[in-house]
């Protein structure tokens, strides 16, 4: 049982890399997301749409460097196929420090360009605490944390959507 906790717990601990990616990918997949792409950077696709990922480790705040990214792949979408999409940074900053003991995780530079440029910017500790219901089998209403993922601007609020711990 430990182990299906296992990966999914390290998005909060692990630095930026394939491992840090693989746990985020891990912790979406159990809210009902999969990942359509072959090669490249994360699509995640649900019944709500389609979500380009981005995400990012810091030792203290994340800066920026997660938006450029995400921007980058944006904009090059739209120029590829003529459209847009939805984005989604998870973000795990000061990953040294305990979970309860950490400072805003993000900037807020990083907060007002997820506000200003229409994607959600989701703290690593919150998808954790979404996938660890999963887990647990509690009551938990995953088509409307998709939609929610899907549809805010800035950061992205699911405490009134999980379980009481």
């Amino acid at each position: 049982e430990a182990a299906a906790y296992a990966q999914p717990r390290d998005v909060l601990w692990l630095p930026n890399g394939r491992p840090l990616l693989a746990a985020a990918l891990r912790c979406l997949a159990l809210l009902g997301f999969a990942d359509r792409s072959s090669d490249g950077p994360p699509l995640l696709t649900s019944d709500e749409g389609q979500l380009l990922l981005e995400v990012e480790a810091a030792d203290a705040a994340v800066a920026m460097a997660p938006h450029y990214r995400l921007r980058a792949r944006l904009d090059a979408l739209l120029e590829r196929e003529g459209r847009s999409a939805r984005g989604l940074v998870v973000v795990n900053g000061w990953r040294g420090h305990p979970p309860d003991r950490r400072d805003t995780p993000y900037t807020d530079a990083l907060r007002a360009a997820a506000e200003a440029h229409g994607y959600a910017l989701l703290p690593a500790p919150e998808l954790y605490a979404a996938a660890r219901a999963v887990l647990a089998a509690a009551p938990l209403d995953t088509p409307a944390l998709r939609a929610r993922l899907l549809s805010t601007h800035g950061v992205v609020p699911l405490a009134d959507l999980l379980p009481d711990s």
